[in-house]
């Protein structure tokens, strides 16, 4: 699509930035259905931390993330949007966490809002390091990655 196509469809560029708000939305609710659905908790958190990871290592994600953090930063209606899908991804994790806790799969020595928090903070920014060198294939450190997410649930 041309950029012109683009403000064909969007009267503004906020209503656009919007607009991918809106996506994001959707597809989060993908992830909190995967993810609130009961069952073995510590295999599908790791499973959706994975998803995660994969759809954001993508240079064009990475690219579109500076782009929408630096909208974010000067429009609040746009920052407010992006907000709200990040609490709701966290309090997806933190439901799943408490579940895992309450299972005794994990450790119940941190509360799962926090753990949630770190965790959906650690996966935001694992291909952020794409924007430096374009060679660089970060689902090649997943095994490490996946180490550290399993260090901080502490699995019993």
């Amino acid at each position: 699509m041309s950029p012109g196509g683009v403000y064909r469809y969007f009267a503004s560029k906020d209503e656009m930035v919007l607009g991918i708000a809106q996506q994001e939305q959707q597809e989060l609710l993908e992830l909190e259905e995967f993810l609130v659905t009961k069952g073995k908790q510590l295999p599908r958190i790791l499973s959706a931390s994975k998803a995660v990871a994969k759809d954001l290592a993508q240079p064009e994600a990475q690219r579109l993330g500076v782009e929408l953090l630096s909208e974010a930063g000067r429009n609040s209606q746009v920052r407010q949007a992006f907000l709200a899908n990040q609490r709701r991804a966290v309090a997806a994790f933190a439901q799943a966490i408490q579940w895992a806790q309450e299972k005794g799969e994990i450790s119940a020595r941190e509360k799962p809002e926090r753990l949630a928090a770190l965790l959906w903070g650690l996966l935001e920014n694992f291909g952020s390091y794409l924007l430096l060198d374009e060679n660089y294939r970060p689902m090649k450190d997943w095994p490490l990655v996946e180490r550290m997410i399993l260090g901080l649930l502490d699995p019993t």
